[in-house]
């Protein structure tokens, strides 16, 4: 009876063994086949004004995104789309001047403005007291 026992637990620490390590192989990720559709990623993206230009000074995002412009100078910023002074290249009338992509005012050192991307295209950006810092944004 002993005997059996013992044949009985070396089985099962075998087979348990085996389906350990089969499902732990540690597999690559796959990328999505070509059938199946990714979800883009909406997620805020951040850039930074340093005083005297913008970090990145381009990313590419899902419409939809979030970007918010920290300001992380000493110095006060306006994001606001391009082109300097007219702010209409983002084509969403509104806002204080030609767009709605345009923070109105000026942003403080240490504070943040977010704006919401939601039509897809190039957008040029600047900041409306150095225009000389400039940026792009490009929503996919």
């Amino acid at each position: 009876m002993g005997k059996i026992i013992g044949i009985v637990v070396v089985i099962v620490l075998v087979v348990g063994g085996i389906m350990y390590f089969r499902n732990n192989r540690g597999e690559e990720s796959v990328a999505p086949s070509p059938t199946e559709t990714a979800v883009p990623n909406t997620e805020a993206q951040s850039v930074n004004y340093d005083g005297k230009s913008y970090t990145p000074d381009s990313i590419t995002i899902a419409a939809g995104t979030t970007v918010i412009f920290k300001n992380v100078s000493e110095k006060e910023m306006w994001p606001a789309s391009a082109f300097h002074p007219t702010h209409g290249e983002y084509p969403v009338a509104g806002g204080c001047v030609g767009s709605t992509f345009d923070a109105c005012d000026r942003i403080k050192p240490n504070m943040v403005w977010s704006f919401q991307f939601d039509e897809k295209g190039t957008w040029g950006y600047h900041d409306h007291i150095n225009p000389g810092a400039k940026g792009t944004i490009i929503v996919q």
